[in-house]
């Protein structure tokens, strides 16, 4: 036998006597018999021609040449292990805690179409995902990875547009049928409108109203979406809302259709020196893929019945 022509089962014999030091150890750990244990690594001595271990009465102990064998074969082993990984596409130092900062809608828009397929891509990640409301003037940590609607203008940070979405103004179809037809922009000046506190919004893009019509103010005001949204769906006014959180309530439509249509859209955003760090810039691109993958929903791509954000059509707004 060559040194070419070594079988792997011989390197794993040897590796358990290496690791154990005694040949019944090492059949024991590998299921084995210590004849067929001492076989594998006569044979292994053979094919290479140098002894690798001094036999004594204690046990086996590693020659020079065997300790040499024994950083390389476990060197081989790790690699061999981290291989699955590698083929499927996921690194194996993807490990440990994390945080993702996003604005509320992304966040129930993240957690019902990616993050089952997320958490199979990154098993061993320690996850935290916060929720945080769009009004706040967020800065990101400098070991979190954030979804913003503003990127942050300091040289510190790093930002990526991910992929835009839609919003319309919505009401309650109960509302809507109790009212004259809303035929243009002027209209609107005769409903309640909900929004966001005038005091509050520190972002342009959340000063929705004037672009619906320059003279429109909200008459009741809330710092969550989740809340203007429960108050439409009540009854209590119009609001400009996201497409993929509305499209899901069958008791709401869009009044005036496309022709109030916004855009904004997500970004990322961490610091600088994260961008790069091997197991924050693997999760960064998986983010980026999976939503743009999704970018259809969020510009108001009809969903289809079953899909996880449809909700039970029969969702009450109370509920």
């Amino acid at each position: 036998m060559t040194a070419q022509q070594m079988s792997w089962d011989d390197l794993q014999y040897f590796l358990a006597v290496a690791q154990t030091g005694q040949l019944s150890r090492a059949a024991y750990a590998l299921q084995s018999s210590h004849v067929t244990v001492s076989r594998h690594i006569d044979r292994l001595e053979q094919a290479i021609g140098v002894a690798l271990f001094h036999r004594g009465p204690k046990g086996y102990a590693l020659t020079t040449a065997g300790l040499q064998l024994r950083d390389f074969v476990e060197k081989l082993e790790a690699d061999t292990s981290r291989l699955p990984a590698l083929l499927s596409g996921v690194p194996s130092d993807i490990v440990g805690p994390l945080r993702l900062n996003m604005p509320e809608g992304m966040c129930n828009f993240f957690c019902a179409q990616i993050l089952p397929e997320f958490r199979r891509k990154f098993p061993k990640l320690a996850l935290e995902i916060a929720a945080i409301q769009q009004l706040a003037v967020f800065t990101p940590n400098a070991t979190d990875i954030s979804i913003v609607l503003d990127p942050p203008k300091s040289s510190l940070y790093h930002s990526e547009k991910i992929a835009d979405y839609s919003l319309r103004v919505f009401g309650a179809n109960a509302y809507l049928d109790a009212h004259e037809p809303i035929t243009s922009r002027a209209d609107f000046l005769a409903h309640p409108f909900i929004g966001y506190i005038d005091s509050m919004v520190f972002m342009p893009s959340l000063d929705y109203l004037v672009e619906v019509a320059p003279k429109l103010r909200a008459t009741l005001q809330c710092s969550s979406i989740f809340s203007q949204l429960k108050a439409v769906r009540h009854g209590l006014g119009l609001a400009v809302l996201p497409d993929f959180l509305a499209s899901r309530y069958s008791d709401i439509r869009p009044v005036l259709g496309d022709s109030v249509a916004l855009q904004r859209s997500y970004w990322t955003a961490c610091r600088s020196d994260l961008r790069h760090a091997p197991r924050e810039s693997v999760v960064i691109e998986e983010m980026i893929r999976s939503i743009r993958a999704r970018a259809a929903l969020l510009l108001g791509a009809t969903l289809e019945p079953g899909d996880p954000l449809t909700g039970p059509l029969s969702d009450s707004p109370a509920g």
